[in-house]
């Protein structure tokens, strides 16, 4: 204790004429750092420093102290390392920053310095309130101050939060970049309104922004880019990637109502979808050219209803479609002409209680469309330039389904207390039905047409069945593709191609496996195999080669397979999950390979154009 007590009595008397500064405050700071060289740790809020001296030199005295940085500025929560320089009477400067007693005006709660072990060294402030405070350096006599000035907290670091490390979008979507703040004084915050953006490559895409909502993102075309986000002082970068994948449409806050797509014999793409629920009774279109791979708005079709019961499309090799639809004042049509756009709507039949059952498009141009009710399954044809002929009825039904091939001649099939077929010869009209089976338990049935013939798969309660019909011998008897299974089959689907190869897919609702069959012209029916496990809506099509392209959706998930007559299944791909909901896609694929996916996500219509060959764009 005696030795204690000169140490305070020394720096009462250097005190004693130093304007504003508490003699007392001192006096408990420097016995608080006597108390940590005796070996008892204490700190006082507000002070660091051990005060003791450095080595005497003979004839030499401080004179002067500095402090580094000189009126600091520093965000809330923010730490600030203080430094002091001691000037002495013989010029030489030294650094005695951990040998000062440092100290910050507690009159407001503004900062404090951290003592050891806190903190590495003496001079070590944070920031703890909005304000000012004056900091000082007392040594040898000698006191120096600055004022630090404590602002608002700002951002150090930001979140976005994504599905996965990097964005993902469309060629012509829109992404709005959400962001939170971590903050200096460890808030976190939303910050999306304050952020700043910009990306590397604007031929990738750009940034717009409006008076209520920043960093907007729209995707120009296909590639990789570095989004850069600033706020404050933070800075994030971000992998932006605008995928292969087209916007047809994006709404913010409706869905779509439907999507129908068709590709011609050139690649020219034609899509027609309907926006729900503001636009109830009216269709959009939209078509990619390929000669100058550019998107177009292709029209408004305006049914002049107020609600829509169904609607069909279809395409021909040449580029003419046709879009039927019905509602409660009958069946109306409109044609789409390649350079004319969609022309004005025709009345199919004021027949309103009908189900569509399909449309096709013959090689010159003209529609047929079959429908359903009570009475039975009717067929019409369009006559040029007046419109659509009588109706036929081609028998009672309580389902049928329509196949065209590229020719122009058709197959129908309905379902009545049997199963029925007839073909239909362009030039020559009807052929006489056929009876495909007489038992009561056929479920569905599909039907497909190649340039020979065509094809009818069924399913019944001992298995999937199918018949062939050719030209030059007629129908040939049922072959059984599959045998019974508990539980039955769901949906399956019919492809062929123009040779004659065909590829049916079902699902084992048994044991929820997507399975298929191959028929191959000279082969017959291969043996049914698996495909794969928990797919949902799945379609599938074929090249004129009888390579197969299927798709399905698997939760979230859009998956494309391929099937080459060479090597058999390739591996899988998977195209990006993008915001919201996947509905069932939309395939097509023209004799080529040219092939295209339509699905509604989200409030969004996306398609992927792509090629059976995956090097072929």
């Amino acid at each position: 204790m005696k030795r204690f007590i000169p140490i305070v009595l020394f720096f009462l008397i250097s005190l004693s004429g130093c304007g504003n500064y508490n003699p007392i405050s001192i006096v408990q700071f420097v016995a608080t750092g006597s108390k940590s060289d005796s070996g008892n740790s204490d700190s006082s809020s507000g002070s660091s420093g051990s005060g003791g001296g450095a080595p005497v030199i003979p004839g030499r005295s401080l004179k002067a102290l500095s402090i580094k940085p000189e009126n600091p500025s520093v965000p809330l929560g923010r730490h600030l390392l203080f430094s002091a320089v001691g000037t002495y009477s013989d010029g030489t400067t030294e650094d005695v920053t951990q040998l000062v007693i440092w100290n910050a005006d507690s009159s407001q709660p503004v900062a404090d310095f951290l003592s050891e072990p806190i903190a590495a060294r003496p001079g070590v402030l944070r920031s703890s309130g909005i304000g000012t405070s004056t900091i000082t350096a007392f040594y040898q006599g000698v006191v120096a101050s600055t004022l630090l000035i404590v602002t608002e907290p700002e951002v150090e670091r930001i979140d976005i939060t994504l599905p996965n490390s990097k964005i993902q979008i469309a060629v012509g979507a829109k992404f709005q970049v959400f962001a939170s703040g971590w903050y200096t004084n460890q808030e976190n915050r939303p910050i999306t309104d304050s952020i700043l953006c910009s990306v590397a490559d604007t031929r990738i895409a750009t940034i717009t922004s409006t008076p209520e909502v920043n960093c907007i993102i729209f995707g120009l075309t296909p590639g990789a880019t570095v989004l850069t986000v600033l706020a404050d002082h933070a800075t994030l970068e971000i992998i932006l990637e605008v995928l292969p994948i087209q916007t047809l449409d994006a709404l913010d806050e409706e869905g779509i109502g439907g999507s129908m797509i068709g590709i011609d014999e050139a690649g020219n793409i034609l899509v027609v979808w309907r926006r729900w629920p503001s636009e109830p009774g009216q269709f959009r279109s939209s078509r990619y050219d390929v000669s100058n791979s550019v998107w177009s708005d292709s029209g408004l079709v305006d049914t002049d209803q107020g609600s829509i019961d169904d609607l069909k499309f279809a395409m021909n090799k040449a580029g003419q479609a046709l879009l039927v639809w019905s509602g409660p004042q009958g069946v109306f049509s409109s044609v789409y002409l390649p350079g004319s756009g969609w022309q004005e709507k025709k009345t199919v039949t004021v027949d309103s209680n009908g189900t569509l059952v399909d449309v096709k498009v013959d090689p010159d141009g003209k529609g047929v469309v079959a429908w359903l009710n009570s009475s039975g399954i009717f067929i019409t044809e369009q006559i040029s330039g007046s419109g659509w002929s009588t109706p036929s009825n081609r028998g009672s039904a309580v389902s049928a389904s329509l196949a065209m091939n590229s020719e122009g001649d058709a197959i129908l099939v309905r379902r009545d207390s049997s199963l029925y077929a007839s073909f239909f010869k362009k030039g020559l009209g009807w052929q006489p039905e056929v009876v495909l089976s007489n038992s009561l338990s056929n479920q569905s049935h599909r039907v497909a047409m190649d340039t020979f013939g065509g094809i009818v798969v069924w399913t019944e309660d001992s298995g999937i069945k199918a018949a062939r019909y050719e030209q030059t011998t007629g129908w040939k008897l049922s072959e059984a593709l599959s045998g019974a299974t508990p539980g039955g089959f769901l949906p399956f689907a019919l492809a062929v191609s123009p040779g004659g190869h065909v590829i049916v897919m079902w699902r084992d609702h048994g044991n929820s496996t997507l399975v298929y069959s191959l028929f191959h012209p000279g082969l017959g029916w291969q043996t049914p195999e698996t495909l794969g496990f928990g797919f949902e809506p799945f379609q599938v099509r074929m090249d004129k080669d009888g390579n197969v392209l299927a798709t399905w959706t698997f939760g979230q998930t859009i998956g494309i397979s391929r099937y080459r007559q060479t090597t058999g299944w390739e591996e899988n791909e998977l195209l990006p999950s993008l915001r919201g909901y996947t509905l069932g896609p939309a395939l097509e694929m023209n004799a080529s390979g040219t092939a295209a996916v339509i699905w509604p996500q989200g409030v969004d219509l996306y398609l992927y154009r792509f090629h059976f060959d995956r090097d072929n764009p």
